[in-house]
């Protein structure tokens, strides 16, 4: 990643200095555009510079005054703000209760013109996803839109690391909008939509983001080509990432950590509960060698504050066993 991001540099220079629609346009943005589109059986790809505000520009380029927006009340903070700055409806439906979000549906479907339901894939606070076969059942019932944010779940979830529609054996087709960020798996910065030729013109001509926005610069999108590249060509890197997981999740079971609903891949989590507590046990970790990312308000709600631990394949079994030894002398006992 580091020789292809330096060698669009030499290339391309470090700013593309304009918008996609003007002079910010370069032949790797159409290859990583490509390359993730096809990661998702997707017609096209759209590059953001802002993976944050990427949602923000898609909705405002769809979404208009008769619509409703339906998110999950875990989605993170981009989609959140992106749907309340939008002239559009908007509800969220409690944490993957699909009984929910149907009878939010049922009673206002016939109210609005384009319904968009939103979800993740991998949810960056819990370590869980949504239930795709069963939202998408529910989409195609109701005539709705399916938005699904991969920014966890890219390089992670499915046997090759293909994301949540590879772990969950669907068509990724059945999405509508598959959006992600670059920061993750694929190393660099921004975001993406991957969905129909219809949905990315429509993008491209609407979205602000996009028209009156500088273009990501070549390197940022050479290095995450470079990335999905190796992703590809190595899925013993995805697997490798999964094993680690399922020891770490064993692990921080074993210890007594409240874990809650996560599915023990990539994001692990330790529930703590209070701001305080949680504070003191990352700083005990890190006075032990172990860095522990704590999360409190208002990334999570009052009273759930944890520890959250990413895991990658580039992780040693010994390193992770020294966490777990030092993860078990720092926890709160229940």
């Amino acid at each position: 990643m580091l020789a292809a991001h330096r060698e669009a540099a030499e290339r391309f220079g470090t700013t593309v200095s304009g918008s996609r629609l003007t002079s910010g346009e370069r032949e790797v943005h159409a290859a990583l555009e490509a390359a993730l589109a096809e990661t998702y059986a997707a017609e096209a790809g759209l590059l953001f510079v802002s993976g944050h505000a990427t949602p923000a520009s898609l909705f405002q380029a769809i979404l208009g005054p008769g619509d409703l927006i339906l998110h999950d009340a875990l989605m993170h903070n981009c989609a959140v703000v992106g749907a309340a700055g939008v002239r559009c409806h908007r509800r969220a439906f409690r944490h993957n209760d699909l009984d929910h979000l149907e009878r939010m549906l049922a009673r206002s479907r016939h109210e609005h013109g384009h319904v968009l339901i939103v979800t993740e894939g991998l949810f960056s606070m819990d370590g869980d996803g949504a239930p795709l076969e069963a939202l998408l059942r529910i989409k195609e019932r109701y005539g709705a839109w399916l938005m699904v944010d991969e920014a966890h779940a890219l390089g992670t979830l499915g046997h090759t690391g293909r994301g949540s529609h590879e772990h969950a054996g669907i068509d990724p087709a059945r999405v509508d909008i598959w959006f992600g960020t670059l920061s993750k798996a694929l190393v660099s910065c921004g975001g993406y939509v991957c969905g129909s030729r219809a949905l990315i013109d429509i993008l491209r001509a609407r979205a602000p983001g996009l028209v009156y926005s500088v273009g990501m610069p070549a390197p940022t999108a050479a290095a995450s080509l470079a990335a999905l590249r190796i992703m590809r060509r190595e899925p013993e890197r995805v697997a490798r990432l999964q094993a680690l997981s399922s020891r770490f999740h064993e692990g921080l079971r074993r210890a007594g950590a409240e874990m809650g609903t996560a599915w023990g891949v990539a994001i692990l989590p330790a529930i703590i509960g209070t701001d305080l507590a949680t504070l003191q046990a990352a700083e005990a970790l890190e006075a032990r060698g172990v860095l522990a990312f704590p999360v409190v308000q208002p990334g999570v709600p009052e009273g759930a504050a944890r520890l959250r631990f990413f895991i990658s394949a580039a992780h040693r079994e010994e390193e992770l066993d020294q966490a777990l030894a030092a993860i078990g002398e720092v926890l709160p006992r229940r």
